[in-house]
């Protein structure tokens, strides 16, 4: 097992963006009226497909921490370290997200059942109440309901629990036979994207098929760092004019190819071209805003629906008396979200995130887990 490395100040930032950008399809759900740029290309209604860069960047960044230049099978120790701070690193905020979720729907279920004299469960469902329970172990991938509910990102972070889990096999397997599990992490992604485009099919798998399309990611993720040595030899100018290259052609990708797959390659690149910290758009990415913005991506990304949910019911409540023009209501609604998300995001993850990733780091692995969690992302 790897001893922790240099902090990928690009990747983090890469973070940042896709979760702010996971915002901005989430909004599109329930909207009267989207203003004309949201509906021009189908960037907006894709966002769903940062994720899928999230998956990659998670089998990358965890490789570079854990698995290094020389993979190992990790000992029961080590395996026991491991396991520990990737617990700390989700689970505490996945918790606190959906409690409140929980308890903010069941005060306004509580608050109708009263006021229309109704029952209780015909505001706060059995169906609603068994997908809270699902959530809470984080099981929402295992095809019980067809939807996410409830806190609907966080089935993501149910998918990637089992990427983590495998990481020790894949490391025991490329420390065994290294070409063989190179070659296996390179042929399951692509047959996974192969089927995909062959069936016509959408990215957009959660429930049904997310663990597959989270394995897929990742797997490249782990791979991308296998090769990563090439980039070495490559100028700041070649490194330029890839990370450009991948940019744009996933911003273009997402906004103008029918096929979800097609994005998948220049998020590769996208990773593999920004690892060293090399070329100016990797610079620029690790740039004090957009790093901060980074550190509170997984805040970010848990807050937005209790954010969308807390916020718009009384947004909405407040727009319908003040009688809002719809171009100046959705305005302030997409301005205030996002403000909010992204405050509450630097707030959580501050007082609340990492104090509780470091405290049950400590509790459950010791001091030595304890001071590797800080760089392991």
């Amino acid at each position: 097992m790897a001893e922790p490395q240099r902090h990928i100040r690009a990747h983090t930032s890469l973070r940042g963006v896709a979760a702010t950008l996971v915002i901005l399809y989430h909004l599109k759900f329930g909207a009267e009226y989207r203003f004309p740029f949201e509906t021009a290309t189908r960037f907006f209604d894709r966002g769903y497909l940062w994720v899928d860069l999230f998956f990659i960047l998670s089998g990358f960044v965890l490789s570079y921490v854990y698995v290094g230049d020389r993979p190992a099978a990790f000992s029961p120790a080590a395996t026991r370290r491991y396991l520990v701070a990737r617990f700390a690193r989700v689970y505490p905020l996945h918790l606190a997200t959906l409690l409140l979720l929980v308890a903010f729907q069941t005060a306004l279920a509580a608050a109708y059942a009263l006021a229309q004299g109704d029952s209780f469960f015909d505001h706060l469902t059995p169906r609603s109440i068994g997908q809270a329970l699902v959530q809470v172990p984080l099981l929402q991938t295992w095809g019980f309901y067809d939807d996410a509910g409830w806190n609907i990102p966080a089935w993501s972070i149910s998918a990637e629990m089992h990427a983590y889990l495998l990481l020790p096999v894949i490391a025991a397997a490329l420390a065994a036979r290294r070409r063989t599990a190179q070659l296996i992490l390179f042929a399951a992604p692509l047959a996974f994207y192969a089927a995909l485009v062959a069936q016509g099919g959408s990215l957009d798998l959660t429930m049904r098929g997310g663990i597959a399309r989270c394995l897929a990611g990742f797997f490249l993720g782990v791979l991308i760092f296998e090769l990563r040595g090439v980039t070495k030899s490559w100028s700041e100018r070649t490194l330029l004019v890839l990370q450009l290259a991948a940019a744009a052609g996933s911003l273009a990708a997402i906004a103008f190819v029918p096929v979800d797959a097609v994005v998948i390659p220049f998020f590769a690149l996208l990773v593999l071209s920004t690892w060293e910290d090399r070329g100016a758009l990797a610079r620029t990415l690790g740039a004090g805003p957009l790093q901060r913005l980074g550190d509170w991506s997984y805040a970010i990304y848990l807050l937005q629906v209790c954010v969308i949910t807390i916020f718009g019911f009384f947004f909405y409540r407040l727009s319908d008396l003040l009688g809002l023009a719809a171009p100046v209501d959705r305005a302030a609604y997409m301005g205030a979200v996002l403000a909010i998300t992204i405050a509450s995001g630097a707030i959580v993850y501050e007082k609340f995130e990492m104090p509780a990733r470091r405290r049950l780091t400590a509790r459950l692995g010791g001091r030595r887990a304890a001071r590797g969690a800080a760089g392991a992302d």
